[in-house]
């Protein structure tokens, strides 16, 4: 490998050209503790949430067929061998606002709100050289994924009696919910590509990702009545929490012939390294008095089971993305696509099938999905287009598009129903709409860096999506909630300002050897 030099003030060369390796632990240091401190609020069930590199962030991902930066690591690594300089580059989301409503979200007439804001850093990438040029080396960490979840909402009103068999008057109903949930998913990429002439290179990269996850949610409702304890009352509470390693390779190919540049990669499904997690989950459910004696009248009901160190398993898909680039003299016009298959349903944790039950007369209640954790990734094709115009020598202009699509929103078993959780499943996943991403930058090269700076506007909704529960008419059946109904109309909106930084890192001429 040739030898990387750092090196302070020499003739002919200005005192930022080059950083110190001590600066440069101290930036890797900074940056990595950001990695593992840093917690936001995002999206969980989408591919393209976050893009690496701000360049390629403000591309819209679409360079696949031509990427001119660090950011092959991921995008194509095959791209990696016509990459001529040695390069550290840095891509933080400077301030990103995100906003989240929920209309009729928890009944009709009862909406849901929430907006966060933050900063992070997303990927940390570097080009390594080696003796003989055909060969390219690239490395990259990076925030994967990195979302932050919470809303709650409460509701106190007097409703008509539905369930007293013997008091006539309206009665207090008190009830609520909250679901919080915290997903960290860490990668790391080394890549290697090697260059076989001067229109085409393959390349491949292997990831190693951690992911943590913690998800709580819980359900509260109260009827109260006044004469002779009129009482009827519900309680459902989960808490899981998991972490797995995995590991996934890539594969890339690149050609490129005069103003025609070309791109496929695929990412193979990953193989699981293990991990562990533990399942919590709980029910109180007792009746009074009650006009529907349809499951025992004054009978309660108490479920409670508490599983840990189970073995964990979480899987992604193989998918197949394929970029074309168009060169003029001062125009990039770029187009990709990328296919990601079904994920099977499969368990991310496995605790033991048997029935928590007590008393023992009402066992049947609760099937033995009660403890299952699933997951299921639905087949989605995301699209993107960009365009690059230089502007002058040093400036260009960035505009992209991109699609978004979630692989949950019409999963069978994304249902927020309390009573649906109850005797069945623990569904963990939040979002249920599609992205689309308009993306707007600039990029200014000096001699041994670029600095890029742009922003990343995202629109997302779902029209009729069940509510997450109905607060209005509650109901035996459903456990003192309403019936969903499917007017929970959702509507999201972010706007994130990102910034990157590329040092180019300058190698020892032979004239400086001998200085």
């Amino acid at each position: 490998m040739d030898k990387l030099v750092f090196k302070k003030r020499r003739k002919g060369f200005k005192n930022d050209d080059r950083l110190s390796i001590g600066a440069l632990s101290k930036l890797y240091f900074l940056i990595l503790s950001c990695f593992i401190t840093t917690s936001v609020y995002s999206q969980d069930n989408q591919y393209w949430t976050q893009q690496f590199g701000v360049r390629s962030a403000l591309m819209a991902g679409a360079v696949v067929g031509g990427c001119n930066d660090n950011s092959a690591v991921y995008y194509n690594p095959a791209r990696l061998a016509y990459i001529k300089e040695a390069a550290i580059s840095i891509h933080a989301d400077l301030f990103k606002f995100q906003n989240l409503a929920l209309q009729n979200g928890a009944g009709t007439g009862n909406d849901i709100n929430s907006a966060n804001y933050y900063t992070y850093p997303t990927a940390i990438t570097g080009l390594l050289d080696f003796k003989n040029k055909k060969w390219k080396g690239g490395y990259m960490f990076m925030m994967k994924q990195n979302s932050e979840f919470e809303v709650s909402y409460d509701k106190e009103s007097d409703l008509p009696n539905t369930f007293f068999t013997n008091y006539n008057e309206p009665y207090n109903y008190v009830t609520g919910f909250s679901r919080k949930s915290k997903l960290e998913d860490i990668g790391v990429g080394m890549a290697l590509a090697y260059q076989f002439s001067d229109h085409f290179s393959m390349g491949f990269t292997q990831f190693f990702n951690y992911r943590n996850t913690n998800y709580y949610f819980n359900t509260y409702g109260r009827v109260v009545g006044d004469t002779s304890r009129q009482i009827a009352t519900n309680t459902e509470t989960q808490d899981v929490s998991y972490a797995n390693f995995r590991t996934h390779t890539k594969i890339g190919i690149a050609f490129q012939t005069g103003r025609i540049k070309i791109g496929v990669a695929a990412t193979l499904p990953s193989i699981n390294l293990g991990g562990k997690g533990e399942i919590t989950r709980e029910q109180l459910w007792t009746t009074d008095f009650v006009k529907d004696t349809t499951n025992g009248g004054n009978a309660g009901l108490i479920a409670y089971d508490k599983q840990e160190k189970l073995a964990t398993t979480y899987k992604t898909p193989l998918s197949v993305s394929i970029g074309l680039e168009y060169h003029s003299e001062k125009t990039i016009v770029a187009l990709v696509g990328e296919w990601f298959a079904t994920v099977a349903r499969y368990n991310i944790m496995s605790p033991l099938i048997r029935t928590p039950v007590l008393p023992r007369s009402v066992n049947t209640y609760l099937d033995s999905g009660y403890m299952t954790l699933y997951a299921h990734n639905n087949s989605v094709i995301n699209l993107g287009v960009a365009l690059q115009q230089q502007v002058s020598r040093q400036l260009a202009l960035h505009l992209g598009f991109a699609t978004d699509m979630n692989y949950a929103k019409d999963d069978k078993f994304l249902n927020y129903s309390a009573l649906n959780n109850q005797v069945g499943k623990i569904i963990i996943n939040q979002s249920s709409w599609d992205i689309f991403h308009h993306t707007v930058g600039i990029s200014y090269k000096k001699k041994h860096s670029t600095i890029t700076f742009g922003a990343d506007y995202q629109l997302g909704s779902a029209p009729n999506q069940l509510q997450w529960v109905n607060m209005n008419t509650p109901n035996h059946a459903d456990s003192l909630f309403g019936t969903q109904l499917a007017d929970n109309n959702i509507h999201y909106s972010s706007i994130n300002f990102m910034i990157g930084f590329t040092h180019f890192i300058h190698h020892e001429t032979e004239t400086e050897k001998k200085e």
